[in-house]
């Protein structure tokens, strides 16, 4: 369902008790994500909703998904943004997420032309910071780009990781 649309279950009826479901904000191989607003809060929030289709075929890579998702939902720190709570329907994945605002770092490099050291600095911190993280939990960032960077903050979205029961470290 890669229109972004939100199928009637319970479970989206819980989601849109909760939220308002905005326009989609973004769109990527594997999911489409929407703008949302906290109904009790007005926090703006992005929901990226991830079809189950592409993994149905083969029920361990599901499998895999789902614990790559409880593996972000566990994660907090400052420069990650952070996964709020997961709803599931029968055709898809609801992850709620923090909005990042700013766009892109890719982004906000061309329409300046160039970074300067000092400015290139603070945001490789922030990114290095979160790296660090993830690596002191055993997680393995393995698409790193200015893509998935917004400004200083590390967006991380559950697609095309590796884990696994013998491996040590779960990538991302």
């Amino acid at each position: 369902m890669l229109r972004g649309e939100v199928e009637q279950t319970p479970a989206a009826s819980r989601l849109m008790s909760t939220y308002d479901i905005g326009p989609v904000i973004g769109r990527g191989g594997f999911s489409v994500v929407r703008a949302a607003r906290d109904k009790k809060t007005g926090k703006d929030m992005a929901i990226k909703i991830i079809p189950k289709a592409p993994h149905a075929r083969k029920p361990a890579e599901l499998r895999r998904l789902r614990d790559e998702i409880r593996v972000l939902a566990a994660l907090r720190h400052p420069n990650i943004l952070p996964l709020v709570c997961v709803y599931e329907t029968p055709s898809d994945l609801l992850l709620v997420m923090d909005r990042a605002r700013g766009g892109e770092l890719f982004d906000r490099i061309v329409s300046r032309g160039s970074f300067n050291e000092a400015d290139a600095a603070v945001v490789m911190r922030g990114v290095l910071a979160a790296l660090a993280h993830l690596h002191a939990h055993g997680v393995m960032h393995r698409d790193v780009k200015v893509r998935t960077s917004c400004r200083k903050k590390l967006s991380l979205c559950p697609r095309g990781y590796i884990s696994g029961e013998r491996e040590k470290q779960t990538a991302f």
